[in-house]
C-alpha cells in the first residue's frame, strides 16, 4: 500500500483523488473456496473499463509466477490502448528478476485453488495470440514506455522523480527483456536530464550506478561494470542508501576480482562482507541476511578454487551446505547448485 501512495503522490493525486480497484479485496481469491466464472467476468469487466493497470512487481518476481497477476495482466493487453498495462517495481534488485521473468509462463502458473486456475487457463486457450505471454511482455513494456513519455519533466514539466520511477521501470524492462543498449541509454538519459535539478539524491543515485553495473557486464564491457560499481561502493557509505544495495554490490564486485584473477582482494572484500553482514543485522531482514552470508561463503570457495586450496573449498562449500540445509530462510536451490559445482571441479 505504501507503493500506491507513493504512485500516486508523485502523480500530483492525493488518495481521496482516485478510486483503486485491487483484486485481492474485491475478488475472493481465498485458499478455501474456489472463485468461479461470475468473479471472472466482473474481473474482465473491469480491467476492460478501469483507466490503468498496475502491476506492483515484487522483489523476487513471484507475481510472473502466479495465474491471476498473468491473467489481469492479459485481460489489460487485450485493450486497444497501449498504456493500459503500466509496471511499478517495488525494488531495486533487478538481477533477482531475470529468472522470473524468463521463466514466465501460464502453464506452470500458481493459484490458491486450482478450479480457478483451470478457468482461467481454458481462457487463455480461447485466444488468437499465438502467445499470450509474449502478449503480456510487449503490453508492460508499450505501457511503461508511454509512463515515461508523459513524465519527462524536459518536455511536460512536472515532478522530476516521477520522471526518475518511471525511467527506471522502463529501463528494467529493457534489461529483462535483453534490450541492454537501450536499457543504458534510458538511464544515462535520465541522470543527464536530472542534472538540470541538482541531480539525483543518494539512495536513487546509488541504484542506477548499481543497475547501469549490471547492464554492462551483461553488455561484456567488464571495465565500465567495475568502475560503476566502484562507484556505488563508494556511494553506498552516503546517507539515504540501503544496507542490502551495498552488500550487493560488494558480491558482485568480489566476481570480478575472481574473474580477473585478483583473488587475494577478492577475499579480502568477502571476509569484509561477511564482517558487514553481521553488523547490519538490526537494519536486514533475517532472511536477507542468512542469504548475504551464505552467497558471501559460495565466492569464497569460488576464490579458493581460483587458488587451488582444496582443502579450504571442501570446508567453506561443505559449511555453506550445511547453513542451507537447515536454515530455510537462506535456502535455495541455486545456491546448493553453486556449492555442488564448486565441489565437483
Amino acid at each position: 500500500m505504501a507503493h500506491l501512495k507513493q504512485y500516486f503522490e508523485l502523480q500530483g493525486l492525493s488518495t481521496n483523488q482516485v478510486f483503486v480497484w485491487i483484486d485481492i479485496f474485491c475478488v475472493n481469491l481465498h485458499r478455501d473456496t474456489p472463485t468461479g466464472s461470475a468473479d471472472l467476468v466482473l474481473t474482465n469487466e473491469l480491467i476492460a473499463s478501469s483507466r490503468k493497470v498496475l502491476l506492483f512487481l515484487d522483489s523476487e518476481g513471484v507475481a510472473f509466477s502466479r495465474t491471476w497477476v498473468l491473467y489481469e495482466a492479459w485481460q489489460a493487453s487485450l485493450s486497444e490502448r497501449h498504456d493500459k498495462l503500466v509496471v511499478v517495481p517495488t525494488s531495486w534488485a533487478w538481477q533477482d528478476l531475470v529468472f522470473p521473468y524468463i521463466a514466465m509462463d501460464i502453464a506452470s502458473s500458481h493459484a490458491w485453488q486450482d478450479v480457478d486456475r483451470l478457468l482461467m487457463l481454458r481462457e487463455f486457450q480461447k485466444a488468437v495470440e499465438t502467445s499470450s505471454v509474449a502478449k503480456i511482455k510487449e503490453a508492460m513494456l508499450l505501457g511503461t514506455k508511454r509512463e515515461l513519455q508523459r513524465t519527462d519533466v524536459t518536455v511536460t514539466g512536472g515532478q522530476p522523480l516521477r520522471m526518475v520511477y518511471t525511467g527506471t521501470a522502463y529501463g528494467l524492462l529493457l534489461f529483462l527483456k535483453g534490450r541492454y543498449t537501450e536499457a543504458e541509454e534510458v538511464l544515462s538519459g535520465l541522470q543527464h536530464k536530472m542534472e538540470k535539478f541538482g541531480g539525483l539524491n543518494n539512495g536513487d543515485d546509488t541504484e542506477m550506478l548499481f543497475h547501469l553495473a549490471l547492464i554492462a557486464r551483461e553488455k561484456g564491457s567488464r571495465n565500465k561494470s567495475e568502475a560503476y560499481l566502484l562507484a556505488c561502493i563508494r556511494d553506498s557509505r552516503s546517507e539515504g542508501v540501503r544496507e542490502d544495495l551495498y552488500l550487493e554490490a560488494m558480491l558482485m564486485y568480489a566476481q570480478c576480482l575472481y574473474d580477473n584473477e585478483q583473488y587475494t582482494k577478492g577475499e579480502l572484500l568477502c571476509r569484509k562482507l561477511l564482517e558487514m553482514t553481521d553488523q547490519y543485522s538490526d537494519m536486514l531482514t533475517e532472511k536477507a541476511r542468512l542469504k548475504f552470508r551464505a552467497r558471501g561463503r559460495v565466492q569464497l570457495s569460488a576464490l579458493s578454487l581460483g587458488q587451488k586450496l582444496v582443502k579450504e573449498v571442501e570446508e567453506r562449500a561443505e559449511e555453506t551446505l550445511r547453513d542451507v540445509r537447515h536454515n530455510k530462510e537462506a535456502s535455495t536451490e541455486l545456491l546448493a547448485a553453486s556449492c555442488y559445482k564448486i565441489l565437483s571441479e
